[in-house]
């Protein structure tokens, strides 16, 4: 499937195109109620390419950056994202109902800088983009699944590599052999992710599996309150409704707030 490659005009409309699909999606099957504002996708530019060349999102400027290498050989090396079929998971991630939703939500509602400013951290954020992934992947087609599972062992190698590198433990060959031989990715973007565990962002990429189980724990246990009467919706959009607080904290207010709620229900 990497070998679908397409060029950066292509690969530009192809996420375009699939955002769009997405939230066809999450309104068909109610799972998160989406912002007014439309979706910012775009090329990464030649400085943004050299700092950091992979997919990202832009908080600042609420945009999805795509990075395509503007070298034609050295792009066939680097094959991670410019093909349909990382295309669904990555926009998942990235866009909605992942990093953009949450960050438009969330600005659209004027919270508390203590909600926003002062609580932003890696666990809520992209452990909501990671598990996002999760809810996402059911209505995928199967090369689409494919590629979001592969996306998993990504995140579940990065829950150890980096520790194991901080600490001494194996060396960057050792953890290039995981990420090439056993996730299945490039050598260029595993490059990249050993950069981001040793020096650009350490502490960073734990967070993403760490986050991920932490909301699957809340949704677990907010669906054992519920039972048949849980709505995706309605959770989803109270995560939203308190910021960028952790994971761990939602897990002592949410179920708090439904229980009241179901008491001035009934």
């Amino acid at each position: 499937m990497k070998q679908e490659r397409l060029s950066a005009k292509d690969t530009l409309h192809l996420y375009q195109n699939r955002a769009q699909e997405l939230e066809s999606i999450i309104q068909q099957e109610n799972l998160v109620s989406l912002p007014k504002q439309k979706v910012k996708i775009r090329l990464a530019t030649v400085k943004e390419y050299g700092n950091f060349p992979v997919p990202l999102y832009n908080p600042e400027s609420n945009t999805f950056v795509i990075p395509v290498l503007p070298n034609p050989k050295k792009a066939k090396k680097y094959n991670d994202f410019t093909n349909p079929a990382m295309s669904w998971t990555l926009t998942v991630h990235e866009a909605r109902p992942g990093h953009d939703l949450q960050f438009s939500t969330i600005e659209n509602q004027n919270l508390s800088k203590a909600r926003t400013d002062f609580a932003a951290n890696a666990t809520a954020i992209e452990g909501w983009a990671t598990y996002t992934e999760s809810i996402m992947q059911p209505y995928m087609p199967l090369e689409g699944k494919f590629m979001s599972l592969q996306f998993q062992l990504l995140r579940a190698a990065r829950a150890f590599l980096e520790p194991e590198l901080q600490l001494g433990e194996i060396t960057p060959a050792e953890a290039m052999q995981v990420l090439t031989k056993d996730a299945g990715f490039s050598k260029f973007f595993a490059q990249q992710e050993i950069r981001r565990y040793t020096s650009l962002f350490p502490g960073q990429a734990p967070s993403y599996f760490y986050g991920y189980q932490q909301f699957l724990q809340l949704r677990s246990q907010v669906e054992q309150m519920q039972g048949k009467e849980f709505d995706a919706q309605k959770f989803h959009d109270l995560i939203l409704s308190q910021g960028f607080l952790t994971p761990k904290l939602l897990q002592r207010i949410i179920p708090a707030q439904i229980s009241s709620d179901s008491s001035q229900d009934s």
